[in-house]
């Protein structure tokens, strides 16, 4: 969850507007694009809008990272089970796997990330189970680029 997020959530709460809720802090379309993520808001606008609306600025920072703890142990189990489905060369539980990250509150980047890595596992399965298999070309690609591009190789 972002900082954007969390501030649509907490407003819709309030049942307030987006100018009730940020007042004369910053232009109502600017905030707009805040909780659709597309800018950015500083510290001292945040601040001032938390105050404005008297929520707890410890409160808030507390939730926020109560909720990316939380996706991150949503991750981890689903990874865990996914390194089950492949001991198990269970491609339909690596595929609802794949179903449910589609479906998570996670950043674009990180779920096309996590899609394409169980689509290799996916592959390795196929080509465990089959002397005669070809990987998908396309799938390969996807993991070469993404392994090269880490770190700036």
């Amino acid at each position: 969850m972002t900082i954007g997020e969390l501030l649509k959530e907490k407003r819709l709460a309030e049942n307030k507007t987006q100018k009730a809720w940020v007042g004369h802090i910053i232009s109502t379309s600017y905030y707009a694009k805040v909780e659709k993520n597309i800018h950015r808001i500083t510290a001292e606008d945040l601040l001032a809008i938390l105050k404005h609306n008297d929520l707890s600025i410890t409160d808030f920072f507390e939730e926020l990272a109560d909720k990316k703890d939380e996706l991150k142990a949503q991750v981890n189990s689903l990874n865990k089970t996914v390194i089950d489905a492949v001991y198990h060369s269970d491609i339909s539980k690596v595929n609802e796997v794949i179903q449910i990250i589609k479906k998570m509150d996670l950043p674009t980047k990180q779920k096309q990330e996590l899609v394409l890595i169980n689509k290799g596992f996916i592959e390795t399965i196929k080509n465990d189970l089959s002397d005669n298999y070809h990987p998908d070309k396309n799938i390969v690609q996807q993991l070469k680029d993404k392994i090269f591009s880490i770190g700036g190789l």
